[in-house]
């Protein structure tokens, strides 16, 4: 794949060079040739499966740019499993190849661990992790923390 070296775009944060600015959202369907505002992921995905090359193209980028920096953190965390949620998660299936290219590429002893995985819920798994950590002290100690929140509104 043709993963760029140099002039990278300007992340939101106002520095260059970073992640997002190659594996966000917008960035994979600007990359496409798509509006980041009116298309869907999905809709790149099938575009690619169809035989948009422009949609292949950027489906391949996207996975070098998504190997490489998971290739970063495998190096320097040495985890057991990657899980990828939201686009990257719906997107893995698609770009597996071109990811294993760069991720190939980490410290042989931490490659031989490591699993990279779609997230179990999809797309919303963050709305349910926030959820659950909202709900934590509850579901930990719900007498406690009813009785709490009673003391709470009586004062």
């Amino acid at each position: 794949t043709g993963v760029q070296t140099c002039a990278l775009p300007i992340c939101h944060c106002g520095s260059s060079g970073c992640w997002e600015t190659v594996i966000g959202r917008d960035a994979v369907l600007v990359s496409a040739g798509r509006s980041s505002e009116n298309d869907d992921i999905s809709h790149l995905v099938q575009a690619a499966d169809a035989g948009d090359r422009e949609a292949r193209a950027a489906l391949d980028d996207f996975g070098a740019w998504l190997g490489i920096g998971l290739r970063n953190l495998v190096n320097i965390f040495n985890p057991e499993v990657i899980v990828l949620g939201g686009h990257l998660g719906v997107l893995l299936p698609s770009v597996v190849d071109a990811m294993d290219a760069r991720l190939r590429q980490s410290i042989a002893a931490s490659l031989e661990q490591v699993h990279v995985v779609p997230a179990a819920l999809g797309s919303d798994s963050t709305l349910t992790g926030a959820t659950e950590a909202a709900f934590a002290a509850l579901l930990a100690n719900p007498l406690g923390t009813l009785e709490q929140s009673s003391t709470l509104v009586a004062s």
